[in-house]
């Protein structure tokens, strides 16, 4: 009887446990894409009453009133989205420039000196 109960609590468990696993991978991809595609409004709505490409032809295109004034992203980031999309470019190559050095530096430091801790950080 005991062994069954616990089988059972197990499979709740593992069931509730795989739900918010994969509500914690699809809301943060959900989220971005629906702001995209409703209307501001919308914007905290779960499900958008309308759908609608007039955030993305802001982004691309943006009137004179939209750039000055602030519309959806403007009002955060008043700048053209390709200076934004070069940033983040500069950025990222910044930062992999970063993780590559580092670990040009430390894997010339594992395979140079003779440490009994080498062979356990193989396996990793």
């Amino acid at each position: 009887m005991g062994i069954l109960i616990f089988k059972i609590i197990r499979g709740i468990v593992i069931w509730i446990s795989i739900f918010l696993l994969i509500a914690w991978i699809i809301i943060p991809a959900y989220w971005p894409i629906k702001t995209a595609f409703s209307r501001p409004e919308d914007a905290w709505n779960w499900i958008p009453s309308t759908l609608t490409l007039q955030n993305l032809v802001s982004l691309v295109a943006p009137t004179a009133e939209e750039y000055f004034r602030g519309h959806g992203i403007r009002a955060a980031l008043p700048i053209p989205i390709s200076q934004a999309i070069r940033n983040s470019f500069i950025v990222s190559l910044i930062s992999s420039l970063i993780s590559v050095a580092l670990g040009f530096l430390a894997g010339y430091s594992l395979a140079r000196f003779q440490v009994d801790l080498r062979a356990r950080l193989r396996g990793l």
